[in-house]
């Protein structure tokens, strides 16, 4: 049986999340929905009894609509707003998501609607209290704000907090930590010192390939990742990828992270000889 990893929906799923990373706005958006198309009606998991996979299926749901919101982001940056104007709803019926994506997406649909009309956005914005009250979302209620006291400008760049994504790409993770309680106190207790006398704080983690430091790291970074509002990065850097995987390289990685936080500008780097992993 050839199983490789374009062969089971879950792991090409997220192959793909992964790659969209690295594309310009419009092919994100394409390589998105074209994955999420794959996504089958009752996801990975069907049929499978019990409370422990009910669990997870809801975890997977979770990391489909941080998909679904990254995908309305790309059409937004990609300057797809016929799209975001005429298919949002039908999108969403398709592939359900919780409030809190819910709303990023509405905020996306809600910045399209500015771009034809300010009245048709006040219109769309009393609708949208009327059927779900007050947005809980801070960029969407701030936006609801600035439409109703007409001070939000149509047209402007897209490199402002309303229009650019808070970026929170940590990953999901793949299997329980045990036996980790003791390290993970110890590093907060350092990052909690570190906040309190106003540095920054450096972790570094060492060990074997296998051993669990993505793992640890993970989970303490999503332990602290509210007290990070402006958003979490996140690269695989390949160095224990294997052969015919090259290590990822430092420019391209920061041209991501300078994207990704709303910096448009054409950045270039000399190409690096090696990465230290």
């Amino acid at each position: 049986m050839d199983l490789t990893d374009s062969h089971v929906d879950l792991l090409h799923f997220r192959d793909e999340v992964q790659r969209s990373r690295d594309l310009s706005p419009f092919a994100r958006f394409d390589v998105l929905r074209g994955v999420l198309e794959r996504w089958l009606p009752d996801g990975p998991l069907r049929g499978l009894p019990g409370a422990g996979f009910q669990l997870r299926r809801a975890e997977l749901l979770t990391e489909r609509s941080g998909a679904v919101v990254t995908c309305v982001a790309a059409a937004w940056d990609a300057g797809e707003h016929e799209w975001l104007l005429k298919e949002t709803e039908e999108f969403l019926e398709r592939f359900p998501v919780d409030k809190k994506s819910d709303e990023q997406v509405f905020r996306y649909r809600l910045l399209a609607t500015i771009e034809r009309s300010l009245r048709a956005a006040k219109q769309l914005i009393k609708e949208r209290k009327k059927t779900c009250g007050a947005p809980i979302d801070p960029e969407l209620a701030q936006l609801f704000r600035e439409i109703s006291r007409n001070s939000h400008q149509a047209g402007r760049p897209r490199t402002g907090t309303l229009s650019q994504p808070i970026p929170r790409q940590l990953p999901f993770p793949e299997r329980a930590l045990h036996g980790r309680s003791a390290d993970l106190a110890s590093m907060c207790r350092y990052l909690a010192q570190c906040r309190a006398e106003g540095r920054p704080a450096l972790i570094l983690l060492t060990g074997l390939a296998g051993v669990g430091k993505s793992a640890l790291a993970t989970r303490l970074c999503r332990m602290v990742e509210t007290e990070f509002p402006d958003g979490t990065l996140y690269a695989n850097l390949y160095g224990f990828a294997g052969e015919g995987v090259a290590p990822a390289e430092p420019g391209q990685v920061l041209r991501r992270f300078l994207s990704d936080m709303g910096v448009r500008a054409e950045v270039r780097f000399p190409r690096c000889a090696g990465v230290a992993d």
